[in-house]
């Protein structure tokens, strides 16, 4: 089992990730479900280095109060023993202006031992990423990077990609980069 991180770290986006726009507001599609209209989910896997790395991002929108709950407080799984976790942004736009949130978003690390009373650890941990002072009508993004493998799999990686959302996302984007020397198999 792996140490919890005492910090979180922030870097720069990693330079395979595709730069994309938010939809325009007013521009919107869809309905709000549950309070929160997603307006971008963008996922990005790359296994052309060593270790195969997952980029996130996500900007999403309380539309009620009970939306801001659901937007401003984050869970993000990964295992220590063999993934780290690096954050990229954390930011907030409030009419118009875009602020950077990186000083005032607590991170905290904690265990998830989802199978404890069965006496099954896993290792994986939760970053509790919390945004303070969001309101209705805020846009909250956040991305970040999990890199590693698990060593059980040694030179072997396997990803899902659910894209079945759970509510309506204005714009989603799902990349997965491979090596032209390593056989891919999809289903």
């Amino acid at each position: 089992i792996g140490e919890l991180p005492q910090a979180a770290t922030f870097s720069p986006a990693p330079d395979f990730v595709s730069r994309l726009d938010a939809v325009p507001r007013g521009e919107e599609m869809y309905e709000a479900e549950n309070g929160v209209r997603y307006v971008l989910y963008q996922v990005e896997h790359d296994v052309l280095d060593m270790d195969p790395r997952r980029y996130v991002r996500m900007i999403s929108e309380p539309v009620s109060t009970a939306g801001i709950d659901r937007t401003a407080n984050v869970n993000l799984v990964f295992n220590p023993a063999y993934e780290t976790l690096e954050f990229h942004s954390l930011s907030v736009e409030r009419d118009g202006v875009v602020e950077d949130r990186t000083s005032t978003t607590t991170i905290e690390f904690a265990r998830r031992e989802t199978q404890l009373e069965r006496r099954m650890f896993d290792g994986r941990a939760t970053a509790i990423v919390r945004f303070s002072d969001i309101r209705i009508g805020d846009r909250v993004e956040y991305s970040y990077t999990v890199t590693g493998r698990n060593p059980a799999v040694r030179d072997n990686d396997s990803r899902s990609f659910s894209i079945g959302f759970g509510a309506p996302v204005e714009r989603m984007f799902i990349r997965s980069s491979w090596s032209e020397h390593a056989p891919v198999s999809h289903q």
